[in-house]
Parts: structure tokens; sequence; C-alpha cells
């Protein structure tokens, strides 16, 4: 009981930490989630833990992919929101590992 507890309380006070970029840190609280799966708290909960657990910049960017305040989507539109940050930085992620061909 106590290992649900203390994974409850990582969900309902989930901080990002200085060195997670926002992809990061969503999979960091959904690590959270899977390892917990009866953490009885509803998805408006985890979202809004989630955006004010976040740093200024962070919430600031997400901010902006709303296209104004983030806690005002619906739950389906703010965890599509989410996703698709998710799903694009992985991609650059992934290309600003390639180093340039310089002939």
């Amino acid at each position: 009981m106590s290992k649900t507890n203390a994974l409850r309380g990582e969900i309902s006070k989930f901080q990002q930490t200085s060195l997670e970029f926002i992809p990061e840190a969503w999979e960091r609280l959904q690590e959270y989630i899977r390892a917990c799966p009866h953490h009885r708290m509803e998805d408006w909960q985890m979202l809004q833990n989630f955006y004010e657990g976040l740093k200024p910049m962070s919430k600031g960017h997400v901010d902006a992919a709303a296209g104004g305040a983030f806690l005002s989507l619906t739950i389906e539109n703010a965890m599509t929101l989410i996703e698709r940050m998710v799903a694009n930085q992985s991609w650059g992620e992934g290309r600003n590992t390639q180093k340039a061909c310089i002939p």
C-alpha cells in the first residue's frame, strides 16, 4: 500500500526537473501512471498536475501550442496536444543527433 501511496504522490505533486524537456517530463509522468494503475485520479487532474508541475518556459511552450491557455482545452484536445508535442520533439531529437555531411 505504501508503494501505491508513494506513486500517487509522485503523480499528484509532479514537477518537471531542470534537465527535462517536455517529452521527457511527460514520459516520466506516464511511467508513474503505468506503475500505479489504481491511482484513482481523473484524466483532468493528471493533465492539470502535469501542466502545473512544468517549468515556466515549458508552460509557455504548451500554452503557445494550445493557442492560448492550455487548461482551457478539453481533456481530449489537451491529451492530443501533449502527445503531438512529444511526437514532434522526439522526431526532431533524432534529426539533431545526426552529423551534417560537408563535402
